[in-house]
């Protein structure tokens, strides 16, 4: 794809395994503030800093039967795009928001898996407690069987190696070609945004009001979080 550029390189150890000898990840995911309780959905979010079991928070990798469950979260915020989280307009159903997660490593699929808790908890389904019982196995020794959010709103963020295994290199060539792909990125986002206000037009000429958060509850649009959950 045009919007794909390669911006940095660095020399490598022959026997680097980018994927296992990474020390640290770092992961965005996107959503709707519809009518989510955000604050719930922090509450819960908080629960999950610190060292803890994830085996409940993901799927089991077949590749990798016998992989430790325990991960380190170091870093767990929901943050607006639009600036500070407190500071933008709550009775707007359609800002878009995402979670901000870092931690030592992550299983197969376990941010989707947080992802869908946090969903339960800001529709009322779950309290913010839940989290601690699925972290405790004792209480919890299976997982429970729960839709996990989708992969589309999911970004890799970012990646940690110890000091000294990357050492990041960059000519003008490849300068350029950033540049180049930041021009292509915006020119998509510009059209992205225009068709995300005509679509937010037309909702309102449906509903005929603004759409608010008290109004996106009558429409039991607070239930089409559900479009964020496969069964993959």
């Amino acid at each position: 794809p045009k919007e794909v550029r390669v911006t940095a390189w660095s020399p490598v150890d022959p026997d680097l395994n980018v994927r296992f000898d990474c020390t640290g990840r770092a992961y965005r995911y996107f959503f709707v503030r519809g009518a989510l309780d955000i604050e719930a959905m922090q509450e819960a979010a908080n629960l999950l800093i610190g060292e803890h079991d994830f085996v409940n928070f993901a799927k089991p990798d077949p590749s990798r039967p016998d992989m430790p469950t325990v991960r380190t979260v170091y870093e767990c915020q929901i943050h607006s795009t639009k600036g500070n989280l407190r500071e933008t307009g709550v009775d707007d159903p359609l800002e878009v928001l995402y979670l901000g997660i870092k931690a030592s490593g992550f299983m197969w699929h376990q941010v989707r898996c947080i992802m869908a808790i946090l969903f339960r908890v800001g529709m009322g389904i779950d309290s913010p407690q839940v989290v601690s019982f699925l972290q405790d196995t004792k209480l919890c020794p299976e997982k429970p069987q729960y839709t996990i959010a989708a992969e589309d709103p999911l970004l890799l963020w970012g990646c940690s190696f110890k000091e000294g295994v990357m050492e990041w290199q960059c000519d003008d060539k490849q300068d350029a070609g950033r540049i180049q792909s930041i021009s292509v990125i915006s020119e998509i986002a510009s059209g992205l945004a225009c068709r995300t206000a005509l679509t937010q037009a037309v909702l309102e000429i449906e509903t005929g009001e603004q759409l608010t958060s008290e109004r996106w509850k009558q429409l039991r649009f607070a239930d089409r979080h559900s479009a964020y959950t496969s069964m993959k």
